[in-house]
């Protein structure tokens, strides 16, 4: 006789428990009053959202009405999802708090238009019994279309744009995460999965069992509801009395440098090489790794030839290194370096995460000259305000040069005029320095540290927030043409809190919108100076998402760079 692992049987006893105790009609609409409260509050972007993309955090009636009709605890948590979701702000999520996962040794994305399969465990998933390969089709997941399935997997959980958007569908058909995506738990013990073999174009059908981790939400409470009036229905206030950001959040201008997409971290993406150090494709012939080998090595580098050049390649994975000095350190080396042994450089911030600060510190390594950053627009609360002035009035007290207290003073002065205004944003301020104004890195000698030979940029709709950020800062400092494709378009600081009294959920929260210094012509968006949800647009457009490139390792990818790289360095000469 086996023994059952006492984990096994607390998981089956918590799944055979849907009909316990359900939060109230009235709890529900409290905590998601609660939820529209926090945006109405803080979220920055509202208006754009609303003026130019139709969407409206405002308009609750529809959100209510589905809200009261909820069956379940768990339907309530995909209402709140979708709602938040449907701001299509990268930045902006909402999270039940489950640890629950399921999971199968697969990985797809979208190449080509098409969901095809770039990994496969083998040791989940031995060959022998499931013989696809990268590159095959995935055609239907317990019986619907693949693309039905995308859809429905960022129905709770979106990014900026749309094919962005796509291709984290891509990414959790064989990864379900309750926290972002409250029914997963529904899932049966297996998946049928039917496959379309690219070798032969048959479709084959397969059955895969799932593997579950963690503990899945199936309602919340019991909790009582304090004794209240009622004369006044819920459903007809449109905001709640939400004092501004939590107690505990960071000071203000720390939180204002916030520029990153954290569910890479949590675990709750698998896009292929999303965040990573190391390229997710074949670097070209003859390439000489420098940085990459050890794992303190932060940044990826290295050197190979190209028709009688030298072209070095550096990769910024994302911009919030542990130790900010270490990688400065590092990245300074490394240009020295290159800037001795190269004739060019490609810089390569695709499928970069973002960050802080490490961002511009890093871009006065890389613009041999003087540079704008880009500012923010902040939506001003009363505890964001109050934390400005609680800094300036401790930098006054430090005997600071004037110069800079009239800076910092300026910035909380735009501060408090938009705190006057109905859901007021302030006038564009920076946001890691005060002042728009940056040199690049010089010796004490004013000598040029910087890298100073041609560059090519490589971006993607996975350069994310700070690499936003740091791909317009390029772009307007003329430092070289930007190669690949439009990057996410997460223009704005984040900060999370909890988002329910009783549901206790939580969400993060885009607070600020990022302003370029100059407009741009789009077919989307119009002509704009927004980086949320427009994006920086690259000067040469490359798409890396096709099966050729999947199969090869990026070949055509880096034979554009490549050609890319050696044209600048003839413009040079």
């Amino acid at each position: 006789m086996h023994s059952i692992p006492l984990r096994a049987l607390l998981l089956a006893a918590l799944l055979a428990l849907p009909g316990a105790a359900q939060l109230t009609v009235d709890q529900r609409l409290i905590d998601f009053q609660h939820l529209a409260g926090l945006y109405a509050q803080n979220y920055g972007p509202y208006e754009f959202k609303r003026d130019v993309m139709g969407v409206d955090l405002l308009k609750l009636l529809p959100w209510v009405d589905r809200i009261r009709a909820a069956k379940s605890d768990i339907e309530f948590y995909d209402i709140c999802a979708e709602y938040v979701a449907s701001l299509k702000d990268t930045h902006s999520s909402f999270s039940s708090g489950s640890t629950f996962i399921a999971r199968i040794g697969l990985s797809a994305d979208i190449y080509d238009g098409k969901v095809l399969l770039d990994f496969i465990d083998r040791s989940t998933l031995p060959a022998g019994s499931y013989p696809f390969e990268v590159g095959d089709e995935v055609v239907t997941l317990d019986g619907r279309h693949a693309d039905y399935w995308t859809n429905e997997l960022t129905r709770t959980i979106a990014f900026a744009n749309q094919r962005a958007t796509r291709r984290l569908g891509a990414n959790y058909l064989f990864y379900r995460v309750q926290a972002t995506y409250p029914r997963a738990p529904e899932i049966g013990a297996t998946l049928r999965l039917e496959i379309r073999r690219a070798a032969t174009g048959a479709i084959e059908s397969y059955e895969i069992p799932w593997e579950k981790s963690g503990y899945p939400i199936t309602s919340v409470g019991p909790v009582p509801t304090p004794a209240a009036r009622h004369e006044q229905d819920l459903a007809s206030t449109p905001r709640l009395n939400h004092y501004g950001l939590p107690e505990g959040t960071a000071p203000m201008l720390e939180a204002f440098q916030n520029k990153r997409w954290d569910l890479a971290e949590r675990g709750l993406a698998r896009l292929r090489g999303l965040g990573g150090r190391n390229p997710y494709f074949t670097l070209p012939a003859g390439f000489q790794r420098r940085l990459g080998s050890r794992t303190s090595d932060f940044h990826y580098s290295g050197v190979f030839p190209a028709e009688g050049k030298r072209i070095g390649y550096l990769r910024i994975p994302h911009f919030s290194p542990a130790d900010e000095t270490s990688a400065w350190n590092e990245l300074f080396a490394e240009i020295a370096y290159l800037n001795a042994n190269t004739d060019g450089l490609v810089l390569d911030i695709t499928r970069n995460t973002g960050g802080g600060c490490y961002a511009e510190d890093a871009l006065d390594l890389l613009i041999p000259w003087p540079y704008l950053t880009l500012a923010d627009q902040i939506r001003v609360s009363r505890s964001a305000l109050t934390s400005a002035e609680a800094q300036l009035a401790s930098a006054e007290g430090l005997g600071l040069p004037d110069e800079l207290i009239a800076q910092f003073r300026s910035l909380v002065d735009a501060l408090r005029r938009a705190y006057q205004q109905n859901r007021g944003l302030s006038d564009p301020v920076p946001g890691c320095t005060l002042m728009l104004e940056r040199d690049t890195a010089r010796d004490r000698l004013g000598n040029i540290l910087a890298y100073t030979k041609p560059m090519v940029i490589l971006t993607d709709e996975l350069s994310i927030s700070f690499a936003d950020y740091a791909a317009a800062i390029l772009q307007e400092a003329g430092r070289g043409p930007l190669l690949g494709y439009r990057t996410n378009g997460a223009g704005g600081s984040v900060y999370s809190t909890n988002a329910g009294f009783y549901s206790e959920a939580s969400t993060s929260i885009t607070w600020s919108i990022g302003t370029r210094n100059r407009y741009i012509g789009t077919d989307d968006y119009g002509t704009t100076n927004r980086l949320e949800n427009v994006g920086v647009r690259p000067e040469i457009s490359f798409d890396y998402m096709t099966r050729d490139n999947l199969l090869s390792g990026g070949r055509l990818f880096t034979g554009a760079f490549t050609r890319a790289i050696l044209d600048e360095i003839a413009k040079g000469q």
